[in-house]
C-alpha cells in the first residue's frame, strides 16, 4: 500500500466563512484558518484531542492519503484510494492514473461532502500485464470545512 501525507496548499475563504472560520494573516505573513463560531471551535477542539496539532496552516499536515492495488484474478486488479483528514470535507477532486503493459487508465473520483475519512474501491481489467502501477494524480485535493485546500501527496502503488 502506498500512502502519503496530505498538506494544506491554500485556503478557500468563502468556504471558511460559511462554516464559522476566518482566514487571517499573522505578522510574518503566514495565513491561517481560525475558528470563530462555537461550532467551528468545537470541530477544531475535537481534532486537536484526536492528536492533530497543525490545524489550518499553509504547508502543515492535514491528513494522509493512500492507493492500494492487488491482483483480483489473472487479468483484473482491485484498487482502493482515499484519504483521512482532520475535519469533514465539503468536496474532493480526486483522480487515479493506472499504467500497465496493456495501456493506461484514468479514474475520476470527484465527490463530496464526506466524513473525515473517505475511500473508493473498484476492480478493472488490465489484461495479462506482468505488472501494473499507479498513482493518485498530483493535484488531487479535498476542501475541508475550515477552508483548507488539502493536497493528496500523490501516493503510488503497484502489483
Amino acid at each position: 500500500m502506498g500512502s502519503a501525507t496530505m498538506t494544506v496548499g491554500g485556503f478557500d475563504a468563502d468556504v471558511a466563512a460559511k462554516n464559522g472560520f476566518q482566514i487571517t494573516v499573522d505578522a510574518a505573513g503566514n495565513q491561517e484558518s481560525v475558528p470563530m463560531s462555537d461550532s467551528a471551535k468545537a470541530l477544531v477542539a475535537a481534532a486537536a484531542q484526536a492528536g492533530h496539532v497543525d490545524l489550518g496552516t499553509i504547508g502543515g499536515p492535514c491528513g494522509s492519503s493512500w492507493l492500494e492495488m492487488a491482483r483480483a484474478g489473472g487479468s483484473s486488479v482491485y484498487f482502493n484510494t482515499g484519504y483521512s483528514v482532520y475535519l469533514p470535507s465539503l468536496w474532493h477532486n480526486w483522480a487515479v492514473d493506472i499504467f500497465s503493459s496493456h495501456g493506461g487508465y484514468s479514474f475520476g473520483l470527484d465527490g463530496g461532502p464526506s466524513a473525515p475519512t473517505w475511500d473508493d474501491g473498484w476492480t478493472t481489467n488490465v489484461g495479462n500485464s506482468a505488472g501494473t502501477h499507479g498513482n493518485v494524480r498530483p493535484g488531487s485535493l479535498a476542501v475541508l470545512t475550515n477552508g483548507d485546500v488539502c493536497y493528496s501527496g500523490s501516493p503510488t502503488s503497484g502489483t
